[in-house]
């Protein structure tokens, strides 16, 4: 039968349909009153701020602590054999774990508890224990200043309610309150005769307070730091106690486990960590011992070349069937499973690959990635731009109600403004250092885990030495100087002096549309494919002559076909056109093959009249060069 509360407002339970608790109705009554008398069995100083503004006014407050209804207290000793002495040093040390125990930061809190020691020094206040009687009663005896409201003597409210916190507001009790002069005279009759063979705790609680927790005004700066630094790193103290079952063979290496610890406690915190340490440190290992510490199915999604090897690390360490290592080139279809919310967690390996929002490969891993933990793991968290981490950090934040940078939670803004920065200075360096400084210190810190070889070897070198292991020496680069012939040199210099002039239009077509909308999201694409064909050019020339004149054989080849579709009106764009089919392909078939390839695939079809005026011009004078770098070489 389901309980039915009751009407009367006498009555308190703490969970009355009407909302009223027991501080609610002690601060009612508190109003217009003179004397507050109290007897408990508990009592929590760091609760006294619930009342605190009801009691300004009041001008005697007495606490009576009926010491043998702590249970606490009577299960370490046996009070009824405790002198007085023996028995004020349990409450000091009751009143000094209560104060270590408590990590709330609420101000009111701290300020109830000055005001405490503030009444004790003025003698508003008076705290005496009960040590030589089992006293079980609670008692709340309020009585009227008559001057204001001298038709009304006093309230009495006694019940199961203990002077905390917790009693005056968390927990279920019930407690009763009586209006009638005889009740409260009977119950302050009954207070007196204990108060009066009790002892006098008063200055020993003050003295306690000041001198024994972290109220003691005498705190050092140092001592300050010390205790800020611990309760910072008091999760990565604690789980070094920890053991690491870490597979046979492998070294127990502690910055390995320091960051496994940290990634759990920045994942619990922000729903995702990026994993970051420079090459050789054992990203891997670090990844698979944070997978084994959580709880649910896992998700690796990495490089082609490694799968094999991350599925040799999961089965060394034991990991279950139901996790699952993919190759990153699928992740259009494992964004279709339809299993894919049984997974918790999900990994992803050279995350930095995926740094482009506007490709489809990221949208497909942000819709794995949507609900679960994440954990990216990169050694290059930005290549190009600091939108590159922007863009990594969606994958497990909201960046318009982000958790990671305090008091902002437009995390999308705030790259915006720092992006919008650095464009108006021109890259300035100082500008440059200013936001790298801020994204360092305002998002990095908190969800990135970053340590080079240098950092290793100066702070865990007792632990390296211990496990025998020792980082390989890189010397400086050391200058090696080559002679070209004569007339090599000279071809080597045209060559490039005639790059300089390439504008590699051929490979970005919609960045030449006169209608910007059908660009959409392609721009960074387009932008990137530039970039990547003068680096392949210029990484080629470097290296061998024989690869470099090869690639722009077939450049020049691509160029030709491109330059015969668009003056036979058709021009092709798309990711099939470069991977299923050569330009060549494309003028040798008939309009109802073409018509026919185009709309099975994606591609995308436009007309010389879509570019703007000199478009082809461009296309055209790049294959000349290409000619020319030929007819050189």
């Amino acid at each position: 039968m389901p309980l039915s509360y009751s009407s009367d407002l006498s009555i308190f339970t703490n969970k009355n349909e009407n909302g009223v608790k027991l501080s609610d109705r002690l601060n009612s009554i508190l109003t217009n009153s003179k004397y507050f008398d109290v007897l408990v069995g508990y009592f929590r100083i760091t609760g006294f701020y619930l009342l605190k503004e009801r009691l300004e006014d009041i001008e005697e407050i007495r606490i009576l602590i009926g010491l043998g209804a702590d249970l606490e207290t009577i299960k370490a000793v046996d009070i009824f054999e405790l002198s007085g002495a023996n028995a004020l040093l349990k409450v000091k040390e009751i009143i000094k774990k209560e104060f270590n125990s408590t990590t709330d930061d609420n101000l009111d809190m701290e300020n109830g508890v000055i005001k405490f020691c503030e009444w004790i020094n003025s003698g508003k206040l008076k705290v005496r224990m009960c040590y030589e009687q089992n006293v079980h009663a609670k008692l709340y005896i309020v009585r009227k200043n008559s001057d204001i409201v001298p038709d009304q003597y006093g309230n009495l409210i006694t019940g199961s309610s203990n002077f905390t916190f917790s009693g005056l507001e968390k927990n279920v009790e019930f407690n009763v309150e009586l209006k009638d002069r005889t009740n409260v005279e009977y119950a302050l009759n009954f207070f007196e005769e204990l108060w009066s063979t009790s002892k006098d705790i008063t200055i020993d609680i003050l003295n306690t307070i000041k001198n024994d927790t972290w109220m003691n005004k005498n705190i050092t700066p140092y001592e300050l730091f010390l205790k800020t630094i611990f309760v910072y790193f008091e999760e990565e103290i604690q789980t070094r106690k920890q053991d690491y079952d870490w597979p046979e063979g492998y070294m127990n290496l502690q910055y390995q486990e320091d960051a496994v610890t940290q990634a759990r406690k920045i994942l619990a915190r922000h729903g995702g960590v990026i994993i970051s340490d420079v090459v050789g440190l054992g990203k891997t290992y670090i990844a698979a011992m944070l997978g084994k510490l959580l709880d649910g199915r896992k998700l690796f999604i990495v490089p082609p070349v490694v799968k094999d090897n991350w599925e040799g690390v999961l089965a060394e360490f034991g990991y279950k069937m139901s996790d699952k290592v993919v190759s990153l080139g699928i992740v259009d279809q494992v964004s279709e499973w339809d299993d894919l919310e049984s997974f918790k967690y999900v990994f992803v390996d050279e995350a930095h690959r995926f740094r482009n929002e506007s490709s489809t490969e990221f949208q497909h891993l942000k819709k794995i990635c949507y609900g679960k933990g994440v954990i990216l793991i990169t050694a290059t968290p930005q290549n190009n731009t600091i939108l590159d981490i922007a863009h990594l950090i969606t994958l497990f934040q909201d960046s318009r109600n982000s958790s990671i940078i305090p008091g902002t939670q437009d995390l999308e803004k705030y790259f915006s403004d720092l992006h919008k920065t650095l464009k108006i200075s021109g890259n300035d360096p100082e500008v440059v250092s200013e936001v790298a400084s801020k994204i360092r210190d305002n998002v990095l810190r908190h969800i990135l885990i970053r340590r080079t070889r240098t950092e290793i070897s100066k702070y865990y070198s007792e632990d390296l030495e211990k496990q025998g292991l020792t980082f390989p020496k890189v010397n400086d680069p050391i200058r090696l100087e080559y002679m070209y012939e004569p007339d090599m040199e000279d071809t080597f210099n045209d060559t490039i002096d005639l790059l300089k002039d390439f504008s590699y239009a051929r490979y970005a077509p919609l960045l030449y549309l006169k209608d910007k909308k059908k660009l959409g999201s392609n721009k960074a694409r387009q932008q990137n494919m530039m970039g990547f064909v003068k680096t392949m050019l210029i990484k080629r020339l470097e290296s061998s002559i024989y690869a470099f004149i090869e690639s722009v054989e077939r450049l020049k080849r691509s160029s030709e076909s491109f330059i015969n579709l668009y003056n036979s009106g058709r021009i092709v764009v798309g990711s099939v056109s470069k991977t299923k089919f050569d330009y060549s392909d494309f003028e040798k078939m008939d309009e109802e093959l073409f018509n026919l390839t185009v709309e099975s695939n994606d591609i995308d079809c436009f007309e010389p009249n879509d570019f703007v005026n000199g478009y082809i011009e461009k296309v055209k004078h790049d294959d000349e060069i290409l000619q020319e770098i030929l007819d050189m070489w």
